[in-house]
């Protein structure tokens, strides 16, 4: 977990003495609520969260539900003013016992959070927004393909919703989707800085590229550019078994940036050869941070093949971890890396960092 500038990062973490599902998601949020409390906040601070959750062992709606009465139980605030989420099911969490892995972004002045401008779900009761807005910078909820069919008036028809079988037309709702809410906050595609894309399909990362690309210029109707912005996440599923993306991400209007209370962050994904071990991917990283002016780093995360989960024998994030801060003794605050086994061709690095 590290903290700095504002910012409260609890960096993909597990209940290190397992349990049920319950009892680890409550030993998560338990931990990370306890310390905020050290540093003067508190879980009504959370703008934007993910849960990972090991695939064929969770219902991932019983896990979004379980976190969100663990979050609500140290933060009733979180029912009327809550943040974006995103769930993906992972084949492999590196420790054995683990059943469920968080990531959660906190701004520490608790009165930002409570201000910022939210879009809220009105199609059925969320207990995530579908963006927030705080500062210059927009989270994006996890999108997806789920649509609900309308009666000839308008109103939704209860208990029946659509989900479009291929790839291609889910990917164009889901697009729409992101476009309504960056309509809501005053932006638009060219403000979008990364998205990750979460996938369980077989597609060429190419091709799913194209696709989502294609889909944003059709929908804002003119040429848009997302390839260097699209960080591809490809696992077991997302909440139902009929979706097959979903996308969430990270808005920014560089030209308030510097006139507001908060620090806007910054994305860069850093992508390794196919064959890549882990020492290159550290090393591909290492250069990618001390290449350019000096950062903040708020959150690292490495994504990396369920193989080595397996050449690793779960010692994998304290060995990148120790390695990496043995080649940045500079670092601060020191760096915890996280690890998400996924089942991408190639191994990446994302870094979350203030400039």
């Amino acid at each position: 977990m590290v903290e700095d500038c504002g910012y409260f990062c609890a960096n993909w973490l597990t209940a290190p003495d397992g349990g049920d599902l319950n009892a680890q998601v409550d030993a998560i949020i338990g931990q990370i609520a306890r310390t905020l409390q050290t540093l003067g906040g508190d879980m009504a601070g959370m703008v934007k969260h993910t849960i990972l959750v090991r695939a064929g062992h969770v219902d991932p709606i019983q896990a979004i539900e379980a976190v969100h009465r663990a979050c609500h139980a140290h933060a009733p605030a979180l029912v009327q003013r809550p943040g974006v989420g995103t769930i993906f099911c992972s084949p492999e969490l590196g420790d054995p016992s683990a059943l469920v892995a968080f990531f959660g972004l906190f701004v520490l002045d608790t009165a930002l959070v409570a201000e910022a401008q939210r879009m809220l779900f009105h199609e059925m009761p969320m207990d995530v927004a579908k963006g927030v807005r705080i500062g210059p910078q927009t989270f994006l909820t996890g999108l997806e393909a789920l649509e609900f069919p309308t009666a000839p008036d308008g109103a939704r028809v209860e208990g029946e919703y659509h989900v479009a079988p291929e790839f291609v037309s889910q990917t164009e709702v889901v697009v729409h989707k992101i476009m309504s809410v960056l309509r809501y906050f005053e932006l638009g595609p060219d403000d979008i800085q990364k998205l990750n894309v979460y996938l369980k399909t077989g597609l060429e990362d190419d091709a799913v590229r194209q696709i989502v690309t294609d889909a944003f210029s059709r929908v804002a109707r003119h040429p848009v550019t997302m390839a260097n912005r699209l960080q591809l996440i490809r696992g077991q599923g997302m909440a139902i078994p009929a979706f097959a993306i979903e996308i969430d991400g990270y808005a920014l209007r560089p030209s308030v940036a510097a006139d507001t209370a908060i620090p806007a962050l910054r994305f860069r994904i850093v992508d390794a050869d196919t064959d890549a071990d882990w020492r290159s991917l550290c090393n591909a990283t290492i250069a990618a941070i001390t290449g350019s002016a000096p950062r903040r780093i708020i959150a690292l995360t490495f994504f990396v093949s369920t193989a080595w989960a397996e050449n690793g024998s779960g010692s994998l994030p304290q060995a990148m971890g120790a390695y990496v801060d043995r080649m940045l003794p500079f670092a601060h605050p020191p760096l915890s890396p996280g690890i998400v086994y996924c089942e991408n061709s190639s191994p990446s690095a994302e870094l979350v960092f203030i400039a």
